[in-house]
Order: C-alpha cells, then sequence, then structure tokens
C-alpha cells in the first residue's frame, strides 16, 4: 500500500472512510509509537486554511505518543474496533502502511509478531507459514522458504504465489500441492499452515 496523507483534509477524510476514531502512528520497525485522535484533529480545524496544513506539522502537533505500561492507551486505539474491522496506519511521513484488524494492532503493540515466531518455529523440520485473513505471508521459517514454489522475496507476498496453494477460509488437512502437503489452522487474525513434503 503505497497511499500517503498529505493534508490534515486527508486525514479527516481518512477518518471518515474507515469510521475509525483514532488512527496508529509507526515507526520504521511497524512498533506503534502514538496516534492521532479524530476528535483533536477536527477541534484543531476552525477555519479553511487549517484543512491545507501538511501531514507532517499535523503529527508534529497532535501525536498522542503511548507508553506500552499504560493500558489505557492500548484500549483507546482498541475502542475503534466497536465501529470497524479494520483501521488504516500510518507512519511518521504519513505514508499509509497498512490496514489492521484488532489481532494485528494487539501483537504490533506487544511486539509479537517480530519476536513470538522466530522462537517457537526456526528449529523445527517441517515448514511453517503465517498468514493474515486474507492470505498475505507475515511470517515463513527457514524450512518453508527452502520449500517454496516461487524464489526471491517471500514475506509479503500472497501464499497463493509463493507455493502455488490457495489460503483457505476454514482449517484444512492432508491437502496435496504438488510435492507438498499442507495442514492449516486459523489464529485469530489469520492461519498458521505446516507444510512437509509428500513422500
Amino acid at each position: 500500500m503505497e497511499e500517503k496523507v498529505n493534508t490534515k483534509a486527508e486525514l479527516i477524510r481518512l477518518f471518515f472512510l474507515y469510521s475509525a476514531i483514532s488512527i496508529p502512528v509507526v515507526n520504521s520497525k511497524k512498533e506503534i509509537i502514538g496516534f492521532l485522535s479524530k476528535q483533536d484533529i477536527i477541534a484543531s480545524s476552525g477555519m479553511m486554511g487549517d484543512l491545507n496544513i501538511g501531514i507532517q506539522r499535523v503529527i508534529d502537533h497532535h501525536l498522542n505518543t503511548v507508553d506500552r505500561e499504560n493500558i489505557n492507551s492500548l484500549n483507546l486505539l482498541l475502542q475503534n474496533f466497536s465501529r470497524t474491522k479494520k483501521i488504516p496506519v500510518i507512519d511518521q511521513k504519513g505514508r499509509i502502511i497498512d490496514t489492521w484488524q484488532r489481532g494485528q494492532l494487539i501483537s504490533a503493540w506487544e511486539g509479537e509478531e517480530e519476536t513470538k515466531y522466530p522462537d517457537l518455529f526456526e528449529k523445527l523440520l517441517v515448514g511453517i507459514v503465517v498468514t493474515d485473513t486474507s492470505g498475505k505471508i507475515i511470517y515463513l521459517n527457514p524450512v518453508a522458504a527452502s520449500m517454496a514454489t516461487e524464489k526471491g522475496k517471500k514475506k509479503g507476498r500472497n501464499l497463493s504465489e509463493v507455493f502455488f496453494i490457495n489460503s483457505e477460509p476454514e482449517p484444512i488437512l492432508n491437502k496435496r500441492a504438488g510435492n507438498l502437503i499442507f495442514d492449516a489452522a486459523p489464529m485469530v487474525n489469520g492461519f498458521i499452515y505446516i507444510i512437509r513434503k509428500a513422500e
């Protein structure tokens, strides 16, 4: 997703487009550093000229920084999901880097995505692939990477592009695709696939 928010007016449009009450702002590691509140942004837009203020200035003046120990900050972000399934996420330059579901937000808050999967799966002798709900790969262990049908970059691409198997909306067992066998189970915010070679 390469869209960018350039002005305060475009940011306000984003709030209404996604029915969001706050939008997370992340750093280059996709760690949440703060959020922009719809209420704050609209309250500071008293004149037409205010709507043309650049996004960098808006972030500098209106970013609510978060404290990971303060559960209230997390709760404010989770309130979004009472009215929508996904919220947009922007970086410090105003680029829309992704749309997150509730589980993805919690994982980013807890810093799980970068540490949890390698700790669990790096040394396993079977292939492990974790996808989001749309089938986009968010993690694969070295064994899975070596089994991939498609070479090159894998993380961030759709499972069907890398392994030539369609992502499924429900659990699968012993599904064969070429010389590989797939089992899959749903998680809160996606799927986990176990891959082994067919005998």
